[in-house]
């Protein structure tokens, strides 16, 4: 698999905005946190070795964290972001309730981590930096 950065793009906000709590990650409550979630198209394909044609990934499910602290500075937001590829989502065209269920359910468990280590550059802090977890 080859990547372009540049190609990853949002097909589609699929929910508003929902607060998640934040003792249900594990992090100090003052942390205000949303999320929502988004149909895109990875950046990701690989190249046919017959024709050289590049075969372009299928659409992921994305789920975008929302974060920030009293203590940062008042236009210091983040942003991360969680996906899983098609084949885990839904066999449908659009995800289901139970595939952003259980996006939802593979993320928490890593959130934390990947807060307290917010700056480092690891951190999926951009959409072509989505991590792809599974259940």
């Amino acid at each position: 698999m080859n990547e372009d950065s540049r190609m990853w793009r949002s097909i589609k906000k699929l929910t508003k905005a929902e607060p998640i709590d934040p003792e249900q990650v594990g992090v100090d409550s003052r942390f205000i946190l949303s999320s929502h979630y988004e149909l895109v198209m990875p950046g990701t394909y690989y190249v046919e070795h017959v024709t050289g044609i590049k075969a372009w990934s299928e659409p992921a499910l994305v789920l975008v964290v929302l974060l920030n602290h009293p203590a940062w500075p008042s236009a210091q937001q983040h942003v991360l972001y969680y996906g899983l590829s098609r084949s885990f989502f839904s066999s449908g065209v659009d995800p289901s309730d139970e595939g952003r269920t259980k996006l939802m359910g593979a993320t928490l468990p890593i959130l934390k981590g990947d807060i307290g280590q917010i700056g480092n550059s690891d951190v999926r802090d951009s959409l072509p930096k989505t991590k792809f977890v599974q259940d």
